[in-house]
């Protein structure tokens, strides 16, 4: 059984705020850190697997899908995990039935997918064929290279590798333009900026002191999730967890009372 949202630690909570903004290879890195600890519960399990999957992990994200499968949990995104792990593993049979039972109860997997490529068994189980065929990778594309355009974007860390101070102080510049009009945007720029040039981090924290609306919304939520690592990079734990924990109330507050 789940404990209640205020019972479980704070690391479980911000890992799962990672992963609901986008922040896949930083909420996964959390996740197997609390793995290797033994203190993931049951709802940690399924965002673990989710982190795995679109870091592109299927085989570990598979068997993360499995155990919480397992242990009674039956959230749709990690049906679909498993109906991926299942083809990939050379178990159609199975794979069609797990796709069935997703499209029992949401037709909408695009929203799922998110530029993720999709397997056969959808088509098997009667999905749409036209979905079907945007997801599969192009015929250009080299073997076992699956990440589609989409994917690869949510994923800030592979471009970091790639982007230097140079870049940083660019994106530093660029996000102090979105703030005013793109506020989701800044925050994913600004969260390049820290994982390319930390030494940034107090011109981060500057700028978000700078411009701030009080204004709640998932990109006021993101927003606090860049501060609070922008405090951690400068050596100030308290400050983190204390953006962190606002992050986590504002995400709480637009969601209203769990169903």
């Amino acid at each position: 059984m789940t404990a209640p949202a205020d019972a479980r630690s704070t690391d479980l909570r911000l890992a799962g705020v990672h992963l609901r903004l986008g922040q896949y290879a930083f909420a996964r890195a959390e996740l197997e850190t609390l793995a290797v600890r033994g203190v993931l519960d049951r709802e940690a399990l399924a965002d673990l697997a989710e982190a795995r999957w679109r870091t592109g992990d299927l085989q570990r994200a598979g068997e993360a899908a499995q155990t919480y499968l397992e242990t009674g949990g039956d959230r749709t995104v990690v049906l679909v995990i498993a109906t991926e792990a299942a083809m990939a593993d050379g178990r159609p049979t199975e794979a069609r039935r797990l796709a069935d039972s997703v499209l029992q109860r949401t037709d909408d997997l695009d929203a799922l997918f998110a530029g993720l490529p999709r397997s056969r068994a959808w088509r098997a189980a009667g999905a749409a064929e036209e979905p079907v065929e945007e997801a599969q990778a192009p015929a250009t594309e080299v073997a076992g290279e699956r990440k589609q355009p989409e994917a690869r974007a949510a994923m800030p860390t592979p471009g970091v590798r790639e982007t230097g101070s140079a870049s940083a102080h660019r994106l530093i510049a660029f996000a102090a333009a979105a703030l005013r009009d793109d506020r989701g945007r800044a925050a994913v720029e600004l969260a390049l900026v820290l994982r390319s040039e930390p030494s940034l981090a107090p011109a981060v924290l500057e700028l978000l002191a700078r411009n701030a609306d009080g204004v709640a919304s998932r990109s006021a939520a993101a927003l606090e999730v860049v501060r609070g690592d922008a405090y951690r990079l400068i050596g100030r734990p308290r400050e983190a967890e204390e953006a962190y924990a606002r992050a986590v109330a504002i995400l709480g507050d637009l969601s209203g009372p769990a169903a």
